[in-house]
């Protein structure tokens, strides 16, 4: 599994993290979780910060096949980006090697 930055440039969501597998036509995004980390706060274990929430159901909430395809295009999106495909080929295929 591959962790991808984000930079959405929201206000409400300025990072994200999308996680991909291999799968076998490509890549597979399997969750979208938001990055709050904050070096200040997440430095140590803190239990009272989630810097790494799971967002995934909230942002493709749409209905069924809507919801998918949102899913789908973003993956896409994020895939699409300068260099992305090179890095996970590069990463993922190399792992258990």
């Amino acid at each position: 599994m591959a962790e991808v930055e984000v930079h959405t440039g929201q206000p409400h969501d300025p990072e994200l993290a999308a996680y991909f597998r291999k799968a076998p036509q490509g890549y597979e995004m399997v969750r979208v979780a938001v990055n709050d980390a904050d070096t200040h706060v997440d430095w140590f274990d803190n239990n009272m910060h989630d810097a790494f929430q799971d967002v995934t159901a909230s942002l493709f909430a749409g209905p069924g096949e809507q919801a998918e395809s949102e899913r789908d295009a973003f993956a896409a999106a994020v895939l699409s980006r300068d260099g992305v495909l090179e890095q996970l080929d590069k990463h993922i295929s190399s792992v258990g090697k």
